[in-house]
């Protein structure tokens, strides 16, 4: 009987356990139709920040890398940091981490879900690419960085398609300025 009283207990902090850590983070393109010379921003976003043992907790900074899956498909052009909820854009001033921003000497961030930057691309190739972010939590300065409790990876990925740049349709006045022009000849000739 022991044991079973024993083996539920582990069960139930298995499962308590399990149900720490379901932080979200979420890549959205600007556009599901990219194209071959498309400028396109991805929205890093975070839910459910403060679960579990975080739930007391304050958001304070974040800092991660970017990952891009092939550099011929497209190119990383800068990135702003989500102002508000935060108050400073820090990538800039540090050299190992791609985006880091921080709430300044303002209070913490309490909402479970917010954003945190937005990436911004230029597509230079056509295909399926993996674009993502990535953090290591060894550098003080990356991670979901809080006040009392350890940082948290942020790491993710999506997959972007980018088409091929297709035929620029031609312009109205162009058709009617040749049409014209077929016409003007056509007159000159009978005279």
């Amino acid at each position: 009987m022991k044991s079973f009283v024993a083996a539920m207990a582990a069960l139930l902090l298995g499962l308590a356990a399990a149900g720490v850590g379901a932080m979200g983070i979420s890549l959205t393109p600007s556009s599901s139709q990219i194209r071959v010379g498309d400028h396109f921003n991805l929205l890093v976003a975070v839910t459910d920040a403060l679960d579990g043992v975080y739930s007391a907790d304050e958001v304070i900074a974040f800092g991660f890398d970017v990952a891009i899956g092939n550099p011929l498909l497209v190119s990383w052009t800068g990135a702003e940091v989500a102002i508000p909820p935060f108050s400073d854009d820090l990538s800039a001033d540090l050299i190992d981490t791609g985006v880091a921003g921080s709430v300044g000497a303002g209070p913490g961030i309490t909402d479970p879900a917010f954003n945190l930057a937005v990436l911004h691309f230029v597509a230079t190739g056509e295909g399926v690419l993996d674009l993502g972010v990535f953090s290591d939590l060894g550098d003080l300065n990356e991670g979901l960085i809080y006040l009392a409790e350890a940082a948290r990876d942020l790491t993710a990925a999506t997959q972007v398609i980018i088409q091929g740049a297709g035929q620029a349709p031609l312009p109205g006045t162009l058709v009617l300025l040749m049409g014209g022009l077929s016409w003007l000849t056509w007159r000159l000739r009978r005279r």
